[in-house]
């Protein structure tokens, strides 16, 4: 007892309000927290070409939002669980949309040479390969979200300790009660039964 209110008094001096936040978050326990930082990606919307749901409050099975503010899980430039299949998708949609603006744009230079009689070394159009690189979700802007993974996967579980600022130990961020819950209690309402087990999460 006096050492815990000790550890409340230091907190206090070392910044007001911290030691309340620390008690009420990091220093006590949740219902349910998880441990896996790594995320899945997920459009907000549907997004034309690109073969994956969307999920833009990360409802769907195995997967959730934190609830812990400033702990997110990890999604930019290949850290998302399902990097290479989003990835992939908005390339192979890309390309689709950019080589007829490409070929458009080298009908008009040889239009051009006819116009002003000259010879145009277009050659160099060939080389250009845009490339996906990252799914920008800065502020909560973009089209994109990262949602945690949840049951086993997320490394989830009931009434757990939660990670100190001061000290690595216990999970990293809470999540709703149905991340920790048996994954055939888990809501799967109106979701595609290929959506409902843990090994089909990369390939929504």
């Amino acid at each position: 007892m006096k050492s815990t209110l000790l550890w409340s008094l230091v907190l206090s001096l070392v910044e007001p309000g911290l030691s309340g936040r620390m008690a009420q978050v990091e220093m006590g326990t949740v219902p349910c927290g998880c441990d896996n930082k790594v995320g899945v990606l997920a459009p907000k919307s549907a997004l034309d070409g690109v073969p994956l749901p969307a999920d833009p409050f990360c409802q769907r099975p195995y997967v959730h939002a934190s609830r812990t503010n400033g702990r997110y899980c990890k999604c930019d430039k290949g850290k998302a669980l399902n990097w290479q299949l989003a990835q992939g998708a908005a390339q192979k949609r890309l390309e689709e949309l950019f080589q007829p603006k490409l070929q458009a744009l080298k009908d008009m230079l040889s239009k051009m040479e006819e116009t002003l009689g000259v010879e145009i070394d277009a050659s160099s159009l060939d080389k250009v390969k845009p490339k996906v690189v990252s799914f920008p979700r800065k502020n909560g802007e973009g089209l994109w979200v990262c949602c945690c993974q949840s049951q086993q996967n997320g490394k989830c579980k009931k009434n757990a300790q939660m990670e100190s600022s001061w000290y690595k130990s216990g999970i990293h961020h809470e999540a709703p009660a149905r991340a920790c819950e048996a994954e055939t209690e888990v809501e799967t309402e109106a979701v595609p039964s290929e959506a409902r087990r843990v090994d089909d999460i990369t390939a929504f």
